[in-house]
């Protein structure tokens, strides 16, 4: 079920055995192979919709080397038993539905008990 990355490291050594899957949906934490996609889907966000939505996000920053440090570190929370982090992903193409930050979910463990809410990448 897991999946390792071959960009890093830490990815090619550490398997993602979070992965959840239906007969049309995966569930996982992002790998460094999903950065493209992930900055794309982020260069595109409209401005602030709501008062829970950040809006344009600053991609400046956001390189490739970077992303595998997110990654790191939301699989660090994960081995934590502080969060799970997934993205949401087809079935049939394996291609990321919906941009990643509507679709990502987060899963808190911790004092505040189990919740599920959209996530934007950290500031």
């Amino acid at each position: 079920m897991g999946e390792t990355g071959s960009t890093s490291g830490f990815m090619s050594a550490i398997a993602w055995p979070l992965t959840i899957e239906t007969e049309r949906l995966i569930l996982r934490s992002h790998q460094p192979s999903d950065f493209d996609a992930w900055r794309a889907d982020l260069a595109g966000r409209l401005p602030q919709q709501s008062p829970y939505d950040e809006g344009p996000v600053d991609l400046a920053r956001c390189d490739a080397d970077w992303f595998v440090g997110l990654c790191e570190r939301h699989h660090a929370q994960a081995s934590r038993d502080d969060a799970y982090i997934f993205g949401v992903f087809s079935q049939l193409t394996h291609q990321q539905l919906g941009p990643s930050w509507s679709t990502a979910a987060i899963i808190s463990i911790g004092g505040k008990g189990l919740a599920k809410k959209q996530c934007a990448p950290p500031s």
